[in-house]
């Protein structure tokens, strides 16, 4: 009961409760604030990082210091790539190594450059944003970093002083407090707060890829954290392990309706040690992974593709085993369920386990064209149901944009390429000639409509309190968007006769 006076300062009773809210609008406030200059970070730091790079001259590793900092000097850079015998990239040096490495290590400058470089070279893809560069250069501390293509050759060198000057401190403002939040609950917290901004970067129209590649960006983030706060909690790994994610967050193309897809890899033991103790702290370690993350607002595979399941949570060995059987042996059937394995991404721990499973994976695709045929084979006799072709509700997008999926991967995988992005695949088969001007572009168009689609639906949804999933009501589509759907599905007829070109004849193994 609260007393109050009238107009006539009278005292009269009214029912209810005052409460302060002046902290809560303060916290909405800030939350706001934060999210509007997330927006705006996004959009600088999803830029990619070519416009950056600078051309990288190289000199052998038996070259004297006083040469390469002549070379240096010369070209006017600050940085020189390094080479074995066979023109292979072992390590760089820059003219700060040879400032403070001359004079801790006493060398000379007729000694070789390889006496003061740094190796191994940290690396990364000229398909990456801003945002992926300072990352590494944050993670690594280090200064430079050598840029490559989806067919690993060098482009040249990206310098963190090119890069720096971009506004980037809210958008890693919000990165740290993930990086320091004490439990699973703030993680939850803080994807509410990604939830929110993926609504504000669709409802700004923001570019497809800006937006999947930021909730994936964060998404990793807390998957790092959860990591981590388990081995806080377990104690230090046995051995050396990595993390890694599948199916659409290891395409970087998660959606607010996406689960859980990853697994465990890590180092073969030897004689001295326990395999049943080891392999009992990592399924430890996936379970509680995966139970955080569910508890974070990821929900658990239902398939239990999970690194809490022992079939996922594996040595290096034996992944090479499932990879050398699912290559060799498997059914056209088969691989329909087992095609998410082939788009993983590394997220954490030993980087060099994933690399080193990407490697054995290339080198079996290489050697077995039945693999390729199978794959092709799913793809030129799968049809999407009746009821989407003739826009009957409900239509599934996700299974509407399945054979693009598909389609990038078949050739991805073929060309060995380092990313499992479906749009990177796409530019790069596109690149290479693989994909005419013309097909590239409806592709990429329909891909991308359907997809926004999918995302500002699923927006939509969550904002109402609904089942936030991947099904459309027809009538909810604008008359462009059913055009765009039409035209997708004729767009797949296309697909496939080109497929059936590329890949056609079935080899026996």
């Amino acid at each position: 009961m609260v007393l109050a006076k009238n107009l006539r300062d009278e005292i009269q009773s009214i029912d209810g409760i005052i409460e302060d809210i002046t902290e809560q609008q303060r916290s909405d406030r800030e939350r706001e604030k934060l999210i509007s200059d997330l927006q705006t970070s996004v959009i600088i730091l999803s830029q990619i990082i070519r416009p950056y790079i600078k051309t990288l001259p190289d000199c052998n590793y038996t070259t004297t210091i006083f040469e390469a900092a002549k070379i240096m000097t010369d070209n006017k850079i600050n940085s020189l790539l390094v080479k074995g015998n066979n023109e292979e990239e072992i390590g760089i040096i820059t003219d700060s190594d040879i400032r403070e490495r001359i004079v801790s290590s006493n060398k000379n400058l007729t000694d070789p450059v390889y006496t003061i470089m740094t190796a191994p070279i940290a690396s990364i893809k000229s398909t990456a944003t801003i945002y992926d560069a300072l990352v590494i250069f944050r993670e690594k501390k280090i200064r430079h970093l050598i840029v490559k293509d989806a067919s690993n050759n060098v482009l040249g060198i990206l310098d963190i002083d090119d890069v720096f000057e971009i506004s980037y401190s809210n958008y890693l403002f919000f990165i740290e407090k993930i990086e320091t939040a004490t439990d699973v609950n703030k993680l939850n917290e803080y994807r509410n707060h990604l939830i929110h901004l993926v609504k504000g970067l669709i409802n700004n129209n923001v570019d497809l890829r800006s937006t999947t590649k930021m909730f994936s960006l964060i998404a990793d983030s807390i998957t790092k954290k959860i990591i981590k706060l388990a081995i806080n909690e377990l104690g230090e790994p046995p051995c050396n392990f990595a993390f890694l994610s599948m199916g659409s967050e290891g395409r970087e193309e998660q959606t607010l309706s996406t689960d859980q897809d990853n697994a465990i890899v890590f180092d073969d033991i030897n004689g001295n040690q326990n395999f049943e103790e080891i392999q009992k702290y990592f399924l430890l370690l996936g379970k509680k992974i995966s139970d955080n993350l569910n508890d974070t607002g990821y929900i658990y595979c239902k398939g239990e593709i999970m690194a809490s399941n022992t079939k996922w949570c594996q040595p290096l060995s034996v992944w090479k085993k499932y990879f050398t059987n699912w290559v060799t042996t498997a059914s056209p059937q088969d691989l329909l369920d087992l095609k998410i394995f082939f788009d993983y991404r590394y997220i954490f721990g030993d980087s060099k386990l994933s690399e080193e499973l990407r490697k054995h994976i290339n080198k079996l695709t290489n050697s077995y064209s039945t693999f390729f045929v199978y794959l092709a084979e799913n793809l030129i006799n799968s049809e999407l149901p009746d009821n989407i072709l003739k826009l009957k509700s409900p239509i599934d997008l996700k299974l509407v944009l399945l054979p693009t999926v598909d389609f990038a991967r078949l050739y991805g995988l073929k060309h060995n390429l380092i990313t499992s992005n479906t749009i990177e695949r796409l530019e790069y088969i596109h690149e290479k000639g693989i994909l005419s001007d013309s097909m590239f572009q409806n592709v990429l168009f329909s891909y991308n409509i359907l997809m926004q689609k999918r995302l500002s639906n699923q927006v939509e949804s969550h904002s109402s309190n609904r089942t936030v999933d991947n099904l459309i009501n027809p009538q909810n589509l604008s008359d462009i968007e059913v055009i765009v759907l039409k035209k997708y599905f004729e767009l797949l007829k296309d697909i496939k006769k080109k497929i059936n070109l590329d890949f056609k004849g079935t080899l026996v193994r």
